[in-house]
Protein backbone atom coordinates (compact mmCIF):
# COMPACT_ATOMS: atom_id res chain seq x y z
CA UNK A 1 0.00 0.00 0.00
CA UNK A 2 1.30 3.46 -0.86
CA UNK A 3 0.85 5.22 2.47
CA UNK A 4 -1.95 7.78 2.56
CA UNK A 5 -3.21 7.15 -0.97
CA UNK A 6 -5.39 4.09 -0.57
CA UNK A 7 -3.54 2.53 -3.53
CA UNK A 8 -2.49 -1.09 -3.01
CA UNK A 9 0.58 -2.14 -5.01
CA UNK A 10 0.31 -5.60 -6.51
CA UNK A 11 4.02 -6.30 -6.08
CA UNK A 12 6.25 -6.07 -3.01
CA UNK A 13 9.26 -3.74 -2.97
CA UNK A 14 12.57 -5.30 -4.01
CA UNK A 15 15.51 -5.81 -1.67
CA UNK A 16 17.60 -2.74 -2.46
CA UNK A 17 20.64 -4.07 -0.58
CA UNK A 18 20.80 -7.12 -2.87
CA UNK A 19 20.45 -4.85 -5.92
CA UNK A 20 23.27 -2.64 -4.65
CA UNK A 21 25.48 -5.73 -4.20
CA UNK A 22 24.90 -6.92 -7.77
CA UNK A 23 25.47 -3.40 -9.10
CA UNK A 24 21.99 -3.32 -10.65
CA UNK A 25 22.94 -5.95 -13.22
CA UNK A 26 19.38 -5.98 -14.61
CA UNK A 27 19.61 -9.77 -15.07
CA UNK A 28 19.19 -11.30 -11.62
CA UNK A 29 15.73 -11.97 -10.11
CA UNK A 30 16.03 -8.99 -7.74
CA UNK A 31 16.78 -6.57 -10.61
CA UNK A 32 13.86 -8.06 -12.57
CA UNK A 33 11.65 -7.47 -9.54
CA UNK A 34 12.96 -3.86 -9.35
CA UNK A 35 11.95 -3.26 -12.97
CA UNK A 36 8.49 -4.73 -12.32
CA UNK A 37 8.18 -2.59 -9.20
CA UNK A 38 9.08 0.57 -11.16
CA UNK A 39 6.46 -0.31 -13.80
CA UNK A 40 3.85 -0.80 -11.05
CA UNK A 41 4.80 2.56 -9.50
CA UNK A 42 4.44 4.24 -12.91
CA UNK A 43 0.91 2.85 -13.17
CA UNK A 44 0.13 3.92 -9.62
CA UNK A 45 1.42 7.41 -10.30
CA UNK A 46 -1.54 8.30 -12.49
CA UNK A 47 -4.01 7.00 -9.91
CA UNK A 48 -2.35 8.75 -6.98
CA UNK A 49 -1.19 12.01 -8.60
CA UNK A 50 -4.24 14.07 -7.61
CA UNK A 51 -3.95 12.86 -4.01
CA UNK A 52 -0.26 13.73 -3.91
CA UNK A 53 -0.86 17.17 -5.45
CA UNK A 54 -3.70 17.98 -3.04
CA UNK A 55 -1.71 16.73 -0.05
CA UNK A 56 1.40 18.66 -1.06
CA UNK A 57 -0.57 21.85 -1.66
CA UNK A 58 -2.29 21.43 1.70
CA UNK A 59 0.99 20.88 3.51
CA UNK A 60 2.87 23.71 1.83
CA UNK A 61 0.13 26.33 1.79
CA UNK A 62 -2.83 25.53 4.02
CA UNK A 63 -1.45 23.72 7.03
CA UNK A 64 -0.77 26.66 9.33
CA UNK A 65 0.68 24.44 12.05
CA UNK A 66 3.28 23.16 9.58
CA UNK A 67 3.95 26.68 8.25
CA UNK A 68 4.46 28.03 11.78
CA UNK A 69 6.79 25.18 12.77
CA UNK A 70 8.72 25.40 9.49
CA UNK A 71 9.20 29.16 9.87
CA UNK A 72 10.15 28.80 13.55
CA UNK A 73 12.95 26.41 12.55
CA UNK A 74 13.99 28.72 9.73
CA UNK A 75 14.07 31.60 12.24
CA UNK A 76 16.37 29.56 14.50
CA UNK A 77 18.76 29.05 11.57
CA UNK A 78 18.63 32.75 10.70
CA UNK A 79 19.36 33.67 14.30
CA UNK A 80 22.28 31.22 14.50
CA UNK A 81 23.82 32.55 11.31
CA UNK A 82 22.76 36.18 11.75
CA UNK A 83 26.32 37.57 12.03
CA UNK A 84 27.43 35.86 8.83
CA UNK A 85 24.22 36.79 6.99
CA UNK A 86 24.38 40.40 8.15
CA UNK A 87 27.93 40.72 6.79
CA UNK A 88 27.22 38.87 3.55
CA UNK A 89 23.82 40.41 2.74
CA UNK A 90 24.14 43.82 4.38
CA UNK A 91 21.25 45.47 2.54
CA UNK A 92 18.78 42.70 3.47
CA UNK A 93 19.38 42.85 7.23
CA UNK A 94 18.96 45.55 9.84
CA UNK A 95 21.58 46.51 12.44
CA UNK A 96 20.23 43.83 14.82
CA UNK A 97 20.75 41.05 12.28
CA UNK A 98 17.04 40.67 11.53
CA UNK A 99 15.65 40.56 7.99
CA UNK A 100 14.36 43.94 6.81
CA UNK A 101 10.59 44.19 6.88
CA UNK A 102 9.02 44.37 3.42
CA UNK A 103 8.06 47.97 2.60
CA UNK A 104 5.03 46.95 0.52
CA UNK A 105 3.28 43.80 -0.59
CA UNK A 106 2.67 43.21 -4.30
CA UNK A 107 -1.00 42.91 -5.33
CA UNK A 108 -0.58 39.31 -6.50
CA UNK A 109 0.73 38.32 -3.05
CA UNK A 110 -2.05 40.13 -1.18
CA UNK A 111 -4.63 38.49 -3.43
CA UNK A 112 -3.02 35.07 -3.06
CA UNK A 113 -2.94 35.30 0.74
CA UNK A 114 -6.54 36.49 0.78
CA UNK A 115 -7.69 33.48 -1.27
CA UNK A 116 -5.50 31.01 0.61
CA UNK A 117 -6.90 32.20 3.95
CA UNK A 118 -10.45 32.26 2.52
CA UNK A 119 -10.96 35.97 3.16
CA UNK A 120 -11.22 35.54 6.92
CA UNK A 121 -8.96 36.52 9.80
CA UNK A 122 -6.82 33.46 10.44
CA UNK A 123 -7.12 33.83 14.22
CA UNK A 124 -10.70 34.93 14.98
CA UNK A 125 -12.30 33.84 11.66
CA UNK A 126 -13.94 37.27 11.09
CA UNK A 127 -15.04 37.75 7.49
CA UNK A 128 -12.74 40.25 5.78
CA UNK A 129 -14.23 39.99 2.29
CA UNK A 130 -16.57 42.94 2.76
CA UNK A 131 -19.57 40.68 2.18
CA UNK A 132 -20.62 40.32 5.82
CA UNK A 133 -18.59 43.09 7.44
CA UNK A 134 -18.45 46.21 5.30
CA UNK A 135 -15.49 48.44 5.96
CA UNK A 136 -13.19 45.84 7.50
CA UNK A 137 -9.84 45.53 5.83
CA UNK A 138 -7.26 42.85 6.36
CA UNK A 139 -3.66 43.21 7.39
CA UNK A 140 -0.78 41.01 6.35
CA UNK A 141 0.95 39.50 9.35
CA UNK A 142 4.20 37.59 9.77
CA UNK A 143 3.41 34.26 11.47
CA UNK A 144 6.88 34.32 13.00
CA UNK A 145 7.51 38.02 13.59
CA UNK A 146 10.50 39.76 12.04
CA UNK A 147 11.61 40.60 15.61
CA UNK A 148 11.91 36.83 16.23
CA UNK A 149 13.95 36.27 13.03
CA UNK A 150 10.88 35.70 10.87
CA UNK A 151 11.05 36.44 7.16
CA UNK A 152 8.98 37.95 4.34
CA UNK A 153 8.38 34.67 2.50
CA UNK A 154 4.69 34.01 1.65
CA UNK A 155 4.83 30.82 3.74
CA UNK A 156 5.38 33.07 6.79
CA UNK A 157 2.48 35.40 6.04
CA UNK A 158 -1.21 35.29 6.93
CA UNK A 159 -4.14 37.71 6.90
CA UNK A 160 -5.54 39.09 10.14
CA UNK A 161 -8.15 41.63 11.09
CA UNK A 162 -6.70 44.81 12.67
CA UNK A 163 -7.88 43.78 16.15
CA UNK A 164 -6.03 40.43 16.06
CA UNK A 165 -2.98 41.99 14.40
CA UNK A 166 -2.75 44.63 17.16
CA UNK A 167 -3.16 41.95 19.82
CA UNK A 168 -0.52 39.67 18.26
CA UNK A 169 1.97 42.39 17.30
CA UNK A 170 5.53 41.09 17.24
CA UNK A 171 5.32 39.00 20.39
CA UNK A 172 3.59 35.84 19.20
CA UNK A 173 3.77 33.08 16.59
CA UNK A 174 0.01 32.62 16.81
CA UNK A 175 -1.84 31.23 13.84
CA UNK A 176 -4.87 29.08 13.19
CA UNK A 177 -5.31 25.38 13.69
CA UNK A 178 -8.04 25.30 11.04
CA UNK A 179 -7.07 23.22 8.04
CA UNK A 180 -9.86 23.48 5.51
CA UNK A 181 -8.97 22.09 2.07
CA UNK A 182 -9.90 24.07 -1.04
CA UNK A 183 -11.67 21.07 -2.52
CA UNK A 184 -12.85 17.62 -1.58
CA UNK A 185 -10.88 14.88 -3.36
CA UNK A 186 -13.29 12.10 -2.41
CA UNK A 187 -15.19 10.79 -5.41
CA UNK A 188 -18.07 9.48 -3.25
Amino acid sequence: MIRGTGYDLKIKPPDYDVIAECGNCEKCPDCTQLNSYIEELDLAQEDTLSIVVDTTFHLLMLNKTFLREFNEQLAECLEEDSEYLKKTYQTDFDKNGKINRAQYWPKWLKRGLFYRDRGVCVICRTDLSGTLNVGLDYEIDHIVPISKYGNNDPSNLQILCSKCNLKKLNTSNQTSNYEIPFWNTNDD
